[in-house]
């Protein structure tokens, strides 16, 4: 019992120090294995220095094992002694951090610690870890502040390769802390990419680096021999390597603006702007510290080599040039032309070579950053314009000498011959001008140079070699374009010759062609047998139009003339002999628009002479055409219109300039197109009014008055347009027809009457109420029934009072009548139909609207349609029935008129179409009479005329005018007088005229 107790003391007292230590007991469940492999399972924990977790299962065995104290005791002990051994060597830690300041050593003592326990407790967890931190911090900061000045040195020392290589150690500072920090791939991918793109890049460059050197020295070698395909050659090599190290620059500089970028955007993520340092280490080590004024990083290096190795070829260049430039030159002003050409093109090439150390370099320029250009690229931009305008400067006056010796060998081989000829005159001088031309344009685009030259030059760049060079230049452009000058005038003067003189010889000609052609406007003697006098406008006009465009052109020519001369550049036109002749051509214009200052009013006569008559024969025909159209269109109405347009307008034409065979031609292309007009029209108007009278009268008999009134009208319209007098059987279909319209007026309220929607809407309540009361009379509902058939019917009142004659509502309210008293509505009925027959006699209209409405009710009443034929009758709805007696006389009067067409007596059809209009009068269902009639006015074809005669024609338009102005009298006269002609008679206009003339007076 005693030991039982001392085991159960020891672990008290073990759980008890356990606690004291930090360690809290687990309280979990018991897993499913034997104790002793928990035992082996606390042992390999122990290996994996992972203490806390072995603690915790030794505690789990010896609650569940007493008996196993001493076994786990032990391995405590163990642990114990490891324990001790951590607490001191963390006293070691915090001495030597923070009072003897070794952070090496601090460094060293860290990784101790954490190889004796992977898992410490929290507090002591986060004690080494911030000295870890703040230790790595101070060891990372020393060791880049070495690198930077290190490198640094090796730069001044032009040691590149040396300072990339110290560059690129640093790239593991502060990396294992940014290998553990949870940024995401988004910020990492990009920052792992980059440092690759570094790597490789750099170790690209430091492969090359040597090999730079080499190749810059041969090619400044190169550049001092005569042999420029050895230069070719070797700035081609020199110009691909350059362009790999500025691409590999390109592409180091880049990844450090990434490093840059997501550094910027890890420090916008992290509370209080904490920056990651392995980023903030890496972008300066790619591409320096900005606050400094030098280069350095991994992409300064690179710069710096690529400069340091192009300084001296570049000044080889220069001196180059300046040499052969000044030898052409040379060559130039001694008139040795092929010497000097080919010292030139030597400029050219080797300036278009040099660019390529241009092109090289301002690839070395980056991208400005947030803070802008840094000061070395602003220097490097700085000090390599002049060089490179000095270039330029060679290469373009190189190519501008030239041009200018191209246009001195173009011009003695083109005076090998002297020119005599226009032609070649011409020639020389347009030779002469492109020579001039190519001058001013060497001198504009040489004169931008200059200024480029003189702008720098005021921003302190030092540029006296190129601006000598441009102001040599352009004093030999000066003399060459002066020397030009005086070929172009001697060659002016003997163009100017060549070219007037034929000019003013024409000019005589012309003045006599002119007083030949007055006598045709004025008028000459007939050519045919009467003594007349008669005027020819076209023939005038023909010469007037000739001379004057020959005036003009020689108007043109002599002003083309003096303006070359006066378009001409001052030195030029202010020469003497170009001078004299600008005077001349002056002289020689005032004599032309002195003859041309006659022939106006001439033309002027002449031209609307000739313009309106042939206008209004244009017009003729051209009415004439439309006139034939129209009648193959059937638009008869149009084509008598166009016709007597057309008939108008000839004869104007022909008043102001005869012309026996259009005279002839017009009258009888009229004649024949109007009697054409007229029969075809005939025919189909007879056939068209028969068929609108027949629908006309089926409507009719349909009860649809108004389709049928609107029929007829057409009908009557269409038969005046070929006939001067009314049809009777239209006028008497058209009786009845209104008749019958006006019984239903007001019968029902149409669309277009503006109380059209609130009268729909009072029908529409009566019909409601009046349904209303009819469904609770079924349901026994007396009562309310009666309510309903009140209200209705005031609703009614209302629609009576506007329309007294509404159909819909007289019925309506029979309706209700029927249903409020059915036992008295058939004495009612009876009485109503009493009083509507009572009414035939004194107000047959009023009648005849009530039987209509009570007929609604009761269709069959007995006599009720008796009574309604009757009134229809009376009131000229309906036609009547015919009498035997008046169908004997229509079938006598059918047979007369039978009679003349048979025996083809024309002149009395007239009288067989009064008795074939009556016989049809008397029996409307006369079918022979009505066949015959409409043969007859086919054959004798419509009554109108078409066209008068030119005399008739001319008296009808004086009546029009007269009447415009008001003398009505004096109209009426003229009418009166055409009217006493047969054919005038039938003339519609006429009639028309008449009828406006006596409603004025």
């Amino acid at each position: 019992m005693l030991e039982r107790r001392k085991k159960f003391s020891k672990v008290l007292i073990l759980s008890a120090l356990l606690v004291c230590t930090g360690y809290v007991l687990s309280a979990g469940g018991q897993q499913e294995q034997t104790l002793e492999n928990r035992i082996e399972q606390a042992k390999d924990l122990m290996e994996e220095k992972r203490y806390n977790d072995a603690i915790l299962i030794l505690t789990d065995v010896v609650r569940e094992d007493p008996q196993r104290l001493d076994q786990a005791e032990d391995l405590l002990k163990e642990i114990r002694q490891i324990r001790s051994q951590y607490n001191n060597r963390y006293e070691d830690l915090i001495t030597v951090l923070y009072e003897e300041n070794d952070v090496g050593k601090a460094l060293r003592i860290i990784e101790e610690l954490e190889s004796l326990d992977a898992n410490p407790n929290e507090a002591t967890r986060v004690a080494v870890n911030k000295a870890r931190t703040s230790a790595a911090f101070v060891f990372n900061l020393n060791r880049f502040n070495d690198i930077m000045k290190e490198a640094l040195a090796a730069l001044d020392e032009e040691r590149y390769s040396d300072a990339v290589e110290l560059y690129l150690s640093g790239f593991d500072l502060h990396r294992e802390d940014f290998d553990k920090q949870e940024y995401g791939n988004i910020i990492k991918d990009p920052i792992y990419s980059g440092v690759e793109t570094v790597n490789s890049a750099a170790g690209r460059y430091l492969e090359n680096a040597e090999r730079v050197r080499e190749i810059s020295d041969r090619c400044t070698a190169a550049v001092t021999s005569e042999d420029l395909t050895n230069v070719r050659e070797n700035m081609s090599q020199f110009s691909d390597i350059l362009n790999e190290l500025t691409s590999l620059h390109r592409r180091i500089y880049e990844a450090g603006r990434t490093f840059e970028e997501q550094n910027t955007i890890i420090e916008e993520q992290t509370e209080r702007g904490k920056e990651e340092f392995f980023l903030s280490y890496t972008m300066r080590l790619t591409n320096g510290r900005q606050q400094v004024d030098h280069l350095e990083g991994i992409s300064g290096a690179i710069r710096l080599q690529v400069e340091r190795n192009t300084e001296d070829l570049y000044e080889n260049f220069v001196s180059r040039l300046e040499q052969e430039f000044a030898e052409g030159r040379a060559a130039f002003e001694e008139n040795a032309n092929e010497s000097a050409s080919e010292r030139f093109r030597t400029v050219i090439e080797l300036a278009e070579i040099a660019a390529i150390l241009d092109r090289s370099l301002q690839r070395l320029v980056v991208p400005e950053g947030p803070a802008g250009l840094k000061k070395a690229d602003k220097r490097m931009i700085t000090e390599n314009i002049a060089p490179a305008l000095h270039k330029q400067t060679y290469r373009e006056a190189s190519k501008k000498y030239l041009e200018l010796l191209q246009m001195r060998v173009s011009y003695i081989e083109e005076q090998v011959e002297p020119p005599a000829e226009l032609t070649e005159l011409e020639e020389l001088r347009s030779f002469i001008l492109e020579i001039r031309s190519q001058t001013a344009d060497i001198q504009r685009s040489w004169k931008r140079q200059v200024e480029t030259i003189k702008s720098l030059r005021l921003e302190g760049i030092e540029l006296d070699r190129a601006e000598s060079v441009a102001v040599n230049l352009s004093n030999t452009i000066q003399t060459t374009q002066e020397r030009f000058l005086q070929q172009e005038i001697d060659t002016v003067r003997r163009i100017a010759s060549a070219e007037f003189d034929p000019l003013e010889e024409l000019f005589r000609n012309f003045q006599t062609e002119v007083e030949s052609s007055e006598g045709y406007i004025e008028g000459v003697p007939s050519e045919g047998e009467e003594d007349i006098l008669v005027r020819y406008p076209d023939r005038a006009l023909t010469i007037l139009e000739e001379t004057e465009t020959d005036l003009e052109d020689l108007r043109v020519r002599v002003t083309e003339f003096r303006d070359e001369l006066q378009n001409e550049s001052p030195e030029i036109k202010e020469s003497s002999p170009v001078a004299d002749y600008t005077r001349r051509s002056r002289n020689l214009i005032e004599d032309i628009e002195v003859l041309l200052g006659r022939i106006p009013p001439l033309v002027a006569r002449a031209e609307e002479m000739v313009f309106e008559a042939e206008r209004y024969v244009n017009e003729g025909y051209l009415r004439y055409r439309e006139a034939q159209s129209a009648l193959n269109q059937r638009d008869f109405a149009l084509a008598r219109e166009k016709i007597a347009d057309a008939r108008d307008r000839f004869t104007t034409a022909l008043s102001l300039q005869e012309d026996e065979e259009l005279r002839n031609e017009t009258d009888r292309l009229l004649q024949n197109l109007a009697a054409e007009i007229n029969n075809t029209q005939n025919r189909l108007v007879v056939q068209e009014v028969r068929n609108l009278i027949s629908r006309g009268k089926e409507l009719y008999q349909q009860g649809q008055f108004n389709r049928s009134e609107t029929l007829l009208l057409r009908a009557r319209n269409r038969w005046n347009t070929t006939n001067a007098e009314e049809n009777p059987e239209i006028e008497y279909w058209l009786r009845f027809v209104r008749a019958a319209l006006s019984v239903e007026t007001g019968r029902v309220i149409e669309e277009t009457d503006p109380l059209y929607t609130e009268m729909q809407q009072l029908l529409n309540m009566a019909r409601r109420n009046y349904l209303s009361g009819k469904e609770a009379l079924e349901e026994g509902n007396k009562r309310d029934a009666l309510e309903y058939f009140n209200r209705a019917e005031d609703t009614i009142l209302q629609i009576r009072i506007p329309f007294p004659f509404n159909q819909e509502a007289s019925v309506l309210s029979l309706k209700i009548l029927q249903l409020k008293d059915p036992d008295n509505f058939n004495e009612l009925f009876a009485q109503k139909i009493n009083e509507a027959e009572r009414k035939l006699e004194y107000d047959p209209q009023q009648g005849y609207i009530e039987l209509k409405d009570l007929q609604q009710i009761k269709p069959d009443y007995p006599g009720l349609s008796n009574l309604i034929y009757q009134a229809e009758i009376a009131l000229g709805i309906r036609v009547p029935p015919p009498d035997p007696a008046d169908l004997r006389e229509s079938e006598q009067l059918y047979s007369q008129a039978l009679s003349i067409v048979q025996r083809n007596i024309r002149s009395q059809y007239p009288i067989a179409l009064e008795q074939l209009n009556r016989a049809i009068e008397l029996n409307p269902n006369n079918q022979q009479a009505i066949n015959l009639k409409d043969r007859i006015q086919v054959e004798a074809g419509g009554g109108a005329t078409v066209v008068l005669s030119s005399a008739a024609e001319q008296r009808y338009r004086e009546a029009e005018e007269k009447f415009i102005e008001g003398n009505y009298f004096e109209a009426l006269g003229i009418v009166e007088r055409l009217l006493q002609d047969e054919q005038n008679k039938r003339y519609p206009p006429l009639l028309e005229l008449k009828r406006r003339i006596e409603s004025k007076i």
